[in-house]
């Protein structure tokens, strides 16, 4: 089978599509899949692992929208013609437009990947343009797919009913997923390592990794941590990630709530020391405006972490399993959620022991290719 892959940007600061649709890639053609990956690229550029996955990319005249340059449309065009299903991994971009155009053109099944974008939340961000962009060209690219791929059964159910009217497509509900033996060997490996500075200093270790953007809800967990210390519990926040504009706005928070001291905002961990910040602390946060079942929530999981994430993330299957603790997206939520893990070893060990649980059913890279092939099997066959 031939399967193409479209995604804007191959770049981790782009946040998380690239590290997962890179393992879904890569996982398909250890089943035996042959895989191009076809990418817009920016001037600036990573070494990523991209084995077995054959990459084809070319200069983005705009990288805010996603318009290829002439290039990059004539590779994008040879590579959805050779093969035997297209994958489009985002929204409101030209690059994925003209793929889905050209799928179109040439008769060939596509799936798309909607990762939240398609949330009615989602277009209340810009609202006038993504209708406009809707109505001019996105419609046909959402009413054209063979197959819907969603992350969680929440963000199904969280559609915008106007992108789409009637849902007659093959739908698949499957997870971001991990390369389970390697990140529990690199957490095991790196945990102690990440947090040697803070040995000396006993406090509830907090964790968010992601952008420091607008959307992520940053300003709530500061928040939080300034309602725990009010409680008489000292929390420490780390905001592990690459600033999206948002740290200054973040640090001014924390200044105004008086928990300075106790907001660091460390950077990026691209690699394997993510997986140590994740599995250590004594919980992770997710409190997104808008978040499809992420990475980190998947490597949270992976490692045996404790996730508390608010209701807007789409971690809804997670929480059934006990595997995440799920609250509403307030401030006062997060404190009383991390409060009582805190005053509860016991029920901060089984919501451990049903993530590494949740994790080995649902989010090994192996078992979710060989779903999401089955998946391409039928749209090819319709």
């Amino acid at each position: 089978m031939r399967v193409t892959h479209v995604l804007p940007q191959l770049a981790l600061k782009s946040g998380g599509p690239t590290r997962s649709v890179l393992g879904l890639a890569r996982a398909e053609a250890a089943l035996g899949a042959e895989v191009t990956l076809v990418i817009g690229r920016s001037e600036e550029t990573e070494v990523l692992d991209t084995s077995g996955v054959t990459v084809v990319d070319g200069r983005l005249a705009s990288v805010r929208y996603g318009v290829p340059g002439p290039r990059l449309v004539r590779r994008l065009h040879r590579a959805i013609a050779g093969a035997d299903v297209v994958h489009l991994h985002s929204h409101w971009n030209v690059i994925s437009t003209l793929a889905a155009a050209r799928a179109r053109h040439l008769h060939k099944p596509y799936v798309l990947s909607p990762r939240g974008m398609l949330d009615a939340r989602s277009l209340a961000v810009r609202p006038r343009s993504k209708r406009l962009y809707y109505a001019a060209l996105e419609r046909r690219s959402i009413e054209g797919a063979a197959a819907f791929l969603f992350l969680d059964h929440s963000e199904r159910e969280a559609l915008w009913r106007g992108a789409v009217p009637s849902l007659a497509a093959v739908v698949l509900v499957c997870p971001n997923g991990v390369d389970l033996d390697h990140v529990r060997a690199a957490a095991h490996a790196a945990k102690d390592e990440v947090w040697a500075p803070h040995r000396q200093q006993p406090h509830v270790r907090l964790v968010y990794l992601g952008r420091i953007h607008p959307l992520k809800g940053l300003l709530l967990q500061v928040e939080a941590v300034a309602l725990l210390r009010q409680r008489g519990i000292e929390a420490r926040l780390s905001l592990v990630g690459p600033d999206g504009a948002h740290a200054h706005e973040v640090q001014r928070a924390a200044v105004r709530l008086g928990v300075a001291d106790a907001v660091a905002l460390p950077g990026p961990a691209y690699g394997d020391e993510r997986f140590g910040f994740l599995a250590a602390c004594d919980a992770v946060l997710l409190t997104s405006e808008l978040e499809g079942f992420s990475n980190t929530a998947a490597e949270t999981l992976a490692v045996g972490g404790l996730l508390i994430a608010t209701d807007t993330c789409h971690l809804h299957e997670a929480g059934a399993a006990g595997a995440a603790i799920i609250v509403p997206r307030t401030a006062v939520a997060v404190a009383d959620a991390v409060a009582k893990v805190v005053a509860d070893p016991t029920l901060a060990g089984a919501t451990r022991e049903a993530a590494l649980e949740f994790a080995a059913r649902r989010l090994d890279w192996r078992v979710i290719a060989a779903e999401v092939l089955r998946l391409y099997e039928r749209v090819i066959r319709r």
